[in-house]
């Protein structure tokens, strides 16, 4: 069992059943996992090895989750109550990566090499469109995931992770 055979099975019994809320903006099981392979395939045509997210709490997060397992990436969920300065520390330790944030944390954070950082609506908005399409996945030839090749991992981060002086503690971030 893996996260992306949870949300199938979620998405084909419960299909038109809410699976996220935040406000007035909600998505269904199914629209969660025609999104999440969606960005998926938005994640493998990037080149990224990581999907970083720098957000509070949206619909951009269980996307993102399930679009680095679908992807085969690490998932790195980034401590929103971190300086641009330690940010950037960090970020420089998962390049390539893709990084979705909104869109103050955008300009700050672009230029960082090796980071493409897009905006969490056009990343939900693109995601939300399907256009790029799902990727394949499972066991079988030709998928993304195969038997031999580890699952998703998630790496964090914390306000914890950086020495007072702001310089990132790699022991605490593996």
């Amino acid at each position: 069992m893996n996260l992306m055979m949870l949300l199938e099975m979620a998405s084909a019994g419960f299909a038109d059943r809410v699976a996220v809320t935040d406000g007035e903006e909600s998505l269904t099981y199914e629209q969660l996992f025609a999104s999440a392979g969606a960005a998926a395939r938005q994640i493998q045509e990037s080149g990224a090895k990581h999907l970083a997210l720098l957000d509070t709490s949206s619909p951009a997060v269980p996307v993102a989750l399930f679009a680095s397992a679908w992807a085969g990436v690490p998932f790195v969920p980034l401590n929103y109550r971190l300086t641009d300065e330690e940010l950037q520390r960090l970020t420089a330790q998962i390049s390539p990566a893709l990084l979705v944030t909104d869109a103050e944390r955008t300009r700050s954070l672009g230029g960082i090499e090796g980071i493409e950082v897009i905006e969490r609506g056009a990343f939900l908005a693109e995601a939300a469109s399907g256009e790029s399409g799902g990727p394949s996945w499972g066991w079988g030839r030709g998928a993304i995931r195969s038997p031999r090749r580890r699952g998703p991992w998630i790496r964090t981060t914390s306000q914890s992770c950086c020495s007072r002086a702001g310089r990132p503690d790699r022991r605490r971030l593996q």
